[in-house]
């Protein structure tokens, strides 16, 4: 992880170069990561679950260090506190601004939702089959 900032607007995106060069078994992909602007404190996610693939699938998590509070953000009614997600420090010349975590999710429908209205995370849920 690493903080990144800008004084105009920037976009930032996240790429997978594929299993040749990390050994990772997945397709190269490009994703766009949502500004901090944009977190919300609730999520309705859609995962692949067909019955017939298996499919792998993982969210990414950034919580800006005001509102990390594990016990209070819940994965399917389980904080992430009992899930025991580990977390990464996010620091910018040191300090501590932002918590991110990958999460294995299942197919199907998640919710993810921190219990403080004033609260943001930014998500990006991806997979592979």
């Amino acid at each position: 992880y690493c903080w990144i900032e800008g004084d105009k607007r920037i976009i930032l995106l996240q790429f997978s170069v594929g299993q040749e060069v990390d050994g990772v078994l997945s397709d190269p992909f490009m994703a766009m990561i949502p500004p901090v602007e944009q977190y919300s404190n609730g999520y309705t996610l859609a995962t692949v679950s067909d019955g017939v693939q298996n499919y792998t699938h993982f969210m990414n998590l950034y919580i800006p260090k005001d509102f990390f509070q594990p016990s209070k953000i819940f994965l399917n009614d389980q904080s992430l506190e009992e899930l025991n997600v580990t977390f990464t420090a996010i620091q910018h010349l040191g300090v501590t601004e932002m918590y991110g975590a990958q999460v294995e999710i299942s197919g199907g429908v998640q919710t993810l939702k921190h219990f403080n209205k004033a609260a943001g995370i930014g998500v990006l849920v991806y997979g592979f089959s």
